[in-house]
């Protein structure tokens, strides 16, 4: 389970909350008679969200994703994953015209979202079974003006893991 600053850009400010599990360990490494534990994991995961770019956009999305994490002997991990999901924005302070007439409206857009995701992180000495992790993101949103709008994000938390 995990829980992350969303930030579109950067410095728009949002949250994420995800959910990840194992589909297989392996690499069991054997050397001077010390056995260490499966260090490669396939995984997959969910990820809900939302962010804030004031004047420009609100959003939601959701995503599935599919990875590869990589463990460390000191506690370190790197992973990276490809997600898909559904993304949908909605643009503040928009007007239409009608007959001559401007009147207060909502422009929300529907969009397909596909994502690439880097990260990094560490166990945390002080709290058991708990990593932080930095995680730049790079997705796309179709269709939109008119055919692929590129973003990039970064994702900053903290992943416990449920027994």
């Amino acid at each position: 389970m995990g829980v992350a600053y969303f930030g579109e850009l950067i410095g728009h400010p949002g949250i994420a909350l995800s959910y990840e599990n194992d589909l297989h360990s392996f690499g069991d490494k054997i050397t001077n008679d010390l056995v260490l534990p499966k260090s490669r994991t396939l995984f997959y995961g969910i990820e809900l969200g939302t962010f804030h770019h004031k004047r420009a956009l609100n959003a939601v999305f959701s995503q599935v994703r599919f990875g590869f994490r990589k463990e460390g002997r000191k506690g370190g991990f790197w992973s990276f994953d490809l997600g898909n999901g559904y993304f949908m924005g909605s643009i503040p302070h928009t007007f239409s015209v009608e007959n001559g007439e401007v009147s207060k409206t909502r422009s929300i857009h529907h969009y397909s979202m596909h994502s690439l995701n880097f990260s990094y992180g560490r166990s945390l000495k002080w709290l058991d079974g708990a990593k932080w992790f930095v995680a730049p993101t790079f997705y796309i949103t179709r269709p939109a003006f008119p055919n692929y709008t590129a973003h990039a994000a970064l994702r900053a938390g903290l992943i416990k893991k449920l027994k």
